[in-house]
């Protein structure tokens, strides 16, 4: 019965995928890989194991990354059709669709739990909140760089940032300028990477006025000098795109590292595939 599930999933999520676009529509935004530091997303996009395994504890929740959404045709771009059917595939599967704040005080059991990120700004959230999450009762997090915010075509405005804010979502950043955080780039220019952890709280904190602390690392990246320095700025939390399950049994142990399933038009129906059968076992 499970072989049949799984089947007529990644069918169903196969038959709205973006390769099916034909053209965009007329009120598309630009493409994704126009934005800056886009297209060295995908060098650091992990593959899924298509080889699924027993989850190790019974408390649990799958944070899933998106970027933005409408019809160009780019690896981490859904349309908002499908973006639709991917919350329907979930929700008739049994999945809840938890907030931030759950996650932070631990308000979740079982494994058929889902929070939903967004990284970047990119100004398609916004249409994909109010068309999509909104219905099915979704408060994202949403990850920014507050460099590109109300300036770049492409990016959010701090009013659209603050009325996200006011719906229930989560705001958090996602570094000063998007840069990476490894040992590399930190031995590099360490004051340009303490940027990107401090001055992007800062700011962030003196445009919407309420306090940011969730740290999203840029491309996933970071280093124990960059881990050391979230925590120290007053970070509480922060996300890698590290693919695995949050266990409530150490979520604490790794709030500086926790883990995210990076959603791509490659990779989700492995993923898909991985939640639906985890919560069947």
């Amino acid at each position: 019965m499970r072989v049949i599930l799984l089947f007529t999933i990644s069918l169903f999520l196969g038959l709205f995928s973006c390769g099916s676009v034909s053209k965009p529509v007329e009120d598309s935004l630009p493409e994704v890989n126009s934005l800056p530091q886009e297209e060295q997303e995908e060098q650091v996009i992990e593959d899924t194991s298509s080889e699924l395994q027993s989850a190790p504890y019974s408390n649990g929740v799958f944070v899933l990354c998106y970027h933005a959404f409408n019809d160009n045709p780019h690896d981490i771009t859904f349309p908002i059709r499908v973006l639709d059917r991917h919350m329907e595939t979930l929700k008739n599967a049994g999945f809840n669709f938890i907030t931030t704040e759950d996650l932070i005080e631990q308000r979740y059991r079982g494994l058929n739990n889902v929070l939903i990120t967004s990284d970047d700004g990119n100004r398609s959230v916004y249409r994909a909140y109010h068309e999509v999450f909104k219905k099915y009762g979704i408060k994202p997090l949403i990850a920014i760089y507050p460099t590109i915010i109300s300036i770049d075509p492409f990016a959010l405005t701090w009013e659209q940032v603050a009325e996200l804010r006011k719906e229930g979502c989560y705001i958090a950043s996602h570094g000063y300028n998007h840069l990476y955080l490894n040992a590399a780039a930190y031995r590099s220019n360490p004051s340009a990477s303490r940027r990107e952890v401090v001055e992007s709280k800062k700011l962030l904190e003196s445009k919407l006025g309420f306090d940011i602390d969730v740290f999203v690392y840029p491309y996933g990246s970071r280093c124990p000098e960059i881990i050391k320095l979230v925590e120290e700025t007053g970070y509480n939390f922060a996300f890698t795109i590290d693919t695995d399950i949050i266990y409530r049994e150490n979520q604490n142990i790794k709030r500086f590292e926790l883990p995210r399933y990076m959603v791509t038009n490659s990779n989700v129906n492995r993923i898909f595939e991985l939640m639906i059968k985890t919560i069947n076992d």
